[in-house]
Formats: structure tokens, C-alpha cells, sequence
């Protein structure tokens, strides 16, 4: 749970250099977020899904004030992001997904003291039915 993939190249949601987490509210979310970025006609190799839980206690989650356009503005999603890793004031930001706009992304900042009460309770391999790339 370092976010040392999105240290070195950077996402929506922060500048490369800044790590972060990104977890999706469910697995088939997941899958899309991963399928967005895949421009390819084979299945993505070696990808797991890891099952996270967190304490009640732990329930301060930020959210963003998102503007008009903010799907398409990557520079302010990325600066809203890095704000937030920097401020330190929560473990988790929950952030829309542009892919499936009515469901949530959980952006977990593994710099903050809390990342320590997160627990890994599954992890086991994310297979993609190659059917889906036959489309592509």
C-alpha cells in the first residue's frame, strides 16, 4: 500500500512524486478503471484485487468541491489531489470515477499516520474475460 506507481508517473488525481493509493468502491469499478487505460488486445497480466477494510472509528473521509468541468480538467483534479496529500487531514479522499460517474473512488494517502489501521482481508487474482478484448 505504498502508491510508489502513482509516485512515479502521476494519475487524475496527483502530480508524479506525490504517492497515493487508488482503490475503487467496488471490483468491477476496478476492472474499468484498469480496462480505461488498457489499449491493448491481450488481457493486463498480473493484476490482483486486494480487499482493504478500515475501522469505524477511521470514518473522516475528504470529498473535493468539484467544478463544472472537472473531468476534463486533469491539471485541477491533479492539484486538488496533491492539496489534499499535502494537508494530511484525512486517510481517504472519495472522488467520483469519470468512467462510471455515479460510483466512487477511494484515494488513500499512505503517507498519513491512520494507513496503519487499513487491513488487507483478500487478495486474489483479477482475470478479465478475454472476451472483452476480442471487441477492442
Amino acid at each position: 500500500m505504498s502508491g510508489i506507481g502513482a509516485f512515479y508517473y502521476g494519475g487524475r488525481w496527483n502530480s508524479p512524486r506525490n504517492a497515493m493509493l487508488y482503490t475503487s468502491s467496488h471490483r468491477s469499478l476496478a476492472m474499468l478503471e484498469v480496462l480505461v487505460h488498457w489499449h491493448k488486445t491481450v488481457t493486463p497480466p498480473n493484476y490482483v484485487i486486494v480487499s482493504l477494510a478500515l475501522p469505524d472509528n477511521l470514518a473522516t473521509i475528504a470529498e473535493p468541491k468539484l467544478i463544472p468541468d472537472w473531468p476534463e480538467d486533469q491539471r485541477w483534479s491533479r492539484d486538488t489531489g496533491d492539496a489534499w496529500l499535502k494537508a494530511g487531514d484525512s486517510l481517504l479522499f472519495k472522488v467520483p470515477s469519470v468512467v462510471v460517474k455515479a460510483e466512487q473512488n477511494y484515494l488513500v494517502n499512505p503517507m498519513h499516520p491512520d494507513v496503519v489501521s487499513l487491513r488487507i482481508t483478500d487478495i486474489e487474482p483479477l482475470n478479465f474475460d478475454k472476451r472483452l478484448f476480442k471487441k477492442i
